[in-house]
């Protein structure tokens, strides 16, 4: 193999970088697990679904710091108008659709539990990339909100 072009975005360009690097490395996928903090420790939980374990604790925290976006994001998943007194509809609207979809809803879903929280939060604050993006300050105590709520 001389090279691999990933068209379009997102898991598209996801699956051609992976498919690059067994390429040039060779081995299998687990075998690079590891760069987010659900990959770790022997467990193999793919990336969006890691994502998605968190995202409505995040959502919850991120809500107050972008309201407009986080009710626009629910308007468009579910088709409604949400309530404006609802603290984190994009959160509820998440979950509703993990359900409806049949995947994990929570860590301990996955075998994660309130042990592990330390480790998940070293690993997330690894990710600055990521954490810089986010619509507030971030530190090791919101991570474990997160975390903690999301079990």
């Amino acid at each position: 193999m001389n090279g691999v072009i990933g068209l379009g975005g997102g898991s598209a360009l996801d699956a051609a970088k992976v498919a690059a690097l067994l390429g040039a490395h060779g081995g299998r996928v687990r075998d690079y697990q590891g760069s987010h903090p659900l990959a770790g420790e022997g467990r193999f939980v793919p990336h969006g679904i890691a994502c998605a374990l968190t995202a409505h604790a995040a959502f919850g925290v991120t809500h107050a710091a972008l309201p407009d976006r986080h009710r626009e994001a629910t308007r468009l998943l579910t088709g409604r108008e949400p309530d404006p007194d609802d603290p984190n509809p994009l959160g509820a609207a998440m979950l509703s659709l993990m359900k409806r979809i049949g995947t994990p809803t929570r860590l301990a879903d996955v075998g994660y539990d309130a042990e592990d929280v330390p480790a998940l939060v070293a690993g997330a604050e690894k990710q600055h990339r990521l954490l810089s993006c986010a619509p507030l300050p971030v530190d090791g105590r919101l991570l474990e909100r997160v975390f903690r709520e999301s079990l």
